[in-house]
């Protein structure tokens, strides 16, 4: 299992959310279905602005400082 932040993530790669090292945007994640232990996939990504990941069958968009904090695991 390789642990990684969510900006370091490749596209169409599958990953669970391990931690969130924000309260207050752990919190706002909640509101997107984004909380530890969720899978997702960046399905966009822009090197300024952040990346789209699809969570649940929607697709979010995370700006810079979520991906920032965002700690996943591949299996």
């Amino acid at each position: 299992m390789q642990t990684m932040m969510l900006n370091e993530l490749s596209n169409n790669v599958d990953a669970r959310v391990q931690t969130i090292d924000d309260a207050n945007l752990a919190q706002r994640m909640l509101m997107f279905g984004v909380r530890v232990g969720t899978l997702l996939r960046v399905v966009q990504r822009s090197k300024t602005r952040g990346v789209v990941i699809l969570v649940g069958g929607s697709r979010v968009a995370l700006g810079k400082e979520a991906v920032d904090v965002i700690r996943v695991c591949v299996d």
